[in-house]
């Protein structure tokens, strides 16, 4: 009497994982293709343009010849190699003070209080911009919840 292999595995039994032994894997249907890899004959490439107008310009002056020594300080240059790094520039917070007056009156002595803007509660608290970037990283980005914190912190 041939003895079959139990069909039992981890997904239908109390089984732990470690029993099930190595599963064949599955094939790719991808077909090999004949062409290239990267980028295929006469497809239009594209590349970042320089800029007309930068915000910066640094000039990397060559002080003397490489070699002889010969100081270039007064020399005109005849011509700028140019290459331009696109960047963000920093972030830096914008705090808002509001300040709400307070005021006696002289006739009958009641002390009056300037009103704060809707939605100005606390002493100290975040504004919408910043609360919009904690919505955008934790439900669409799904940053957790820990790490957004760090990061708005």
């Amino acid at each position: 009497m041939i003895r079959e292999p139990s069909k039992q595995n981890s997904n239908n039994s109390s089984k732990p994982p470690s029993t099930d032994g190595f599963k064949k894997k599955t094939k790719s249907l991808r077909t090999k293709s004949d062409k290239k890899p990267g980028g295929q004959e006469g497809h239009e490439g594209s590349t970042l343009e320089l800029s007309d107008n930068p915000d910066e310009i640094e000039i990397h002056g060559v002080d003397k010849c490489d070699i002889c020594g010969e100081s270039l300080q007064d020399v005109t240059p005849e011509r700028y190699i140019i290459r331009q790094i696109v960047d963000i520039p920093d972030i830096k917070v914008k705090i808002i003070e509001h300040r709400a007056e307070v005021k006696k009156c002289p006739k009958c002595r009641r002390r009056n209080t300037g009103k704060f803007p809707d939605g100005i509660t606390n002493t100290v608290q975040y504004g919408e911009k910043v609360k919009s970037v904690a919505v955008y990283l934790t439900q669409y980005q799904l940053i957790p919840y820990k790490r957004g914190s760090e990061l708005i912190e």
